[in-house]
């Protein structure tokens, strides 16, 4: 699997009809804003179909809300380092990013998903510590 963004996220960018959920607002405050979601490739797998949070499973830590999110001239953006703190668990394998709709994981979109970074695949064994992702660019260009 390489990195993709999930097809009805794309759907609802698009203002497709059929799309399910609506588009959320991109840049709006923590607790109703993009998160970020550690996964375990070998628990989740990606699908096409996955549409909400309530479709994967494998997660690993805590979700955390990213912070001083913009939109502006076509550019999404957050504050960096993203950080999961204490985390242990399965080994990691991915990264989700979803809108937390502060209502319901059924209704809450998945955005993108993540498997490799500028290192290569993705492969993190937590250890009860803090694992941070940088965004750049490409959303991911570290993650440590």
């Amino acid at each position: 699997m390489a990195n993709t963004l999930y097809p009805n996220f794309g759907s609802l960018m698009l203002g497709d009809a059929g799309a399910s959920h609506t588009l959320p607002d991109l840049s709006a405050p923590s607790g109703t804003g993009v998160i970020s979601i550690l996964v375990d490739t070998g628990t989740y797998t990606y699908s096409a179909a996955h549409a909400d949070i309530a479709d994967l499973s494998g997660q690993v830590g805590s979700d955390v809300a990213l912070t001083s999110t913009t939109v502006a001239a076509g550019v999404w953006d957050a504050a960096t380092p993203i950080t999961h703190s204490g985390v242990s668990g399965n080994t990691i394998e991915g990264v989700v990013f979803a809108h937390d709709n502060g209502s319901s994981d059924a209704t809450s979109p998945l955005i993108v998903f993540y498997d490799t970074d500028t290192g290569g695949a993705i492969s993190i064994t937590p250890n009860s510590g803090d694992i941070e992702i940088a965004l750049g660019a490409s959303i991911i260009d570290l993650i440590t």
